[in-house]
């Protein structure tokens, strides 16, 4: 792939991830675009046959290195087998409908290596198509007058702790937080946890993901550097050009996305023990009203204070039974903390909080936006879309998915 200057740079049409840093919480924060696909569908009568052809064959070369790279064959399509430079190229033809793809990193597709694992600004998605295309055409498919369309763009931010052990209680504490209509999936390597997603309760879409990026890149220690990620896959229907999407209000969309989790962990904190122990005396002493709506009675502080020194002196596995372990986390959850046993500080980590910093990183609106939440006279990638404005209908559609609901 040609290298291309990474996000950030000077050069025309490239511009930086907003950013930003608290120093009272030693964290910095960054947000934009992880993960994009874009669609290139034919835009002549050359360009279906250059498809076709190009779909046939059962390997590529790559011109810029001179390796040989295998097609592998799938329902209605195929792709190149591995993925160059970080990015993977394919195509499909099914319903009398023949289009190319490519999905990879945005930060890796512009700066032509797999080893970009920034995020890149809303900004610089045509720039990311035209470096889709022009990867394309090293790979033997050249199309004269493609119709691009983005069908996937991940909104993520970036949060890098000082000290790693603020980024894992971070997740810890996503582990255990309770979304409305979403559960749970929990990735982890012994007591570390890497991966928390957030699914749909029926079909198991991803509606976020948290995840250990400083780790899963290699870039840097456990902790250091948490992604929150969340996907956006755009309908058929709902597919706009890479300039028109660009012209969204992205810090809204976010914002909208991100609010139940805010709402979620407002007030919400990750404590050691001896954290714990001070939240729990200080909600005696002030007569707190739990989460659940009921009052912190004696008795049920003095059964927690008891949970705090079964769990540090014989651990979490004393308990004979799962039920009982889970009963009483959720008593410290009703309090609004979560117990962190490996964790040394004493000073909580307010969950809210940080989700707040990233819903500031990603605040800024980009482009030329109306009120709605999408772009002015946004257009569907379509070919006679070039020529006239979509339906009312459709418009609408566009808009309430892209202010963060599913259209109906």
């Amino acid at each position: 792939m040609t290298g291309r200057p990474p996000p950030g740079s000077s050069r025309a049409g490239i511009s930086a991830v907003s950013n930003s840093r608290d120093e009272n919480r030693n964290c910095s924060s960054s947000a934009g675009i992880d993960t994009v696909s874009y669609l290139l569908r034919p835009g002549t009568d050359g360009d279906v046959e250059r498809l076709g052809r190009w779909m046939e064959r059962r390997e590529v070369m790559d011109r810029r290195t001179g390796e040989a790279l295998k097609l592998t064959r799938a329902p209605g399509g195929c792709m190149v087998g591995a993925p160059v430079d970080g990015v993977r190229f394919g195509a499909f033809d099914m319903y009398g409908s023949s289009s190319a793809w490519v999905e990879g990193r945005l930060s890796a597709l512009l700066a032509g290596t797999a080893d970009a694992h920034g995020l890149a600004a809303p900004a610089d998605l045509p720039a990311g198509a035209e470096a889709g295309r022009e990867a394309f055409a090293a790979l033997g498919l050249d199309m004269a007058a493609p119709i691009e369309a983005v069908r996937r763009a991940d909104l993520a931010g970036d949060l890098v702790f000082d000290d790693g052990a603020e980024g894992l209680a971070f997740l810890r504490a996503l582990a255990s937080l309770d979304v409305p209509r979403l559960k749970r999936d929990v990735w982890a390597v012994g007591p570390r946890i890497e991966t928390v997603y957030y699914r749909t309760p029926k079909r198991g879409e991803v509606r976020m993901r948290a995840y250990d990026k400083g780790v899963e890149s290699g870039t840097a220690a456990p902790g250091e550097r948490v992604r929150f990620e969340m996907q956006l896959r755009f309908p058929k229907a709902l597919q706009m050009t890479p300039r028109n999407l660009a012209g969204v209000h992205w810090g809204d969309l976010y914002r909208k996305r991100l609010a139940p989790w805010e709402r979620s962990a407002d007030g919400f904190s990750v404590v050691s023990l001896s954290g714990a122990q001070d939240a729990i005396l200080a909600a005696l002493r002030e007569g707190a009203t739990l989460r659940d709506g009921s009052q912190l009675t004696p008795r049920r502080a003095e059964r927690m204070l008891g949970t705090l020194v079964i769990l540090s002196e014989l651990g979490p596995d004393w308990y004979d039974n799962g039920f009982t372990a889970k009963r009483r986390a959720r008593e410290f959850m009703d309090l609004g903390i979560s117990l962190d046993l490996h964790r040394e500080a004493r000073e909580p980590v307010a969950v809210g909080a940080l989700l707040q910093m990233l819903a500031e990183a990603f605040g800024g609106r980009v482009g030329d936006a109306d009120e709605e939440g999408a772009p002015k006279d946004a257009r569907p990638a379509t070919e006679d879309a070039r020529r006239a404005k979509p339906k009312a209908r459709t418009t609408e559609r566009r808009r309430a998915y892209c202010g963060g609901d599913r259209p109906t």
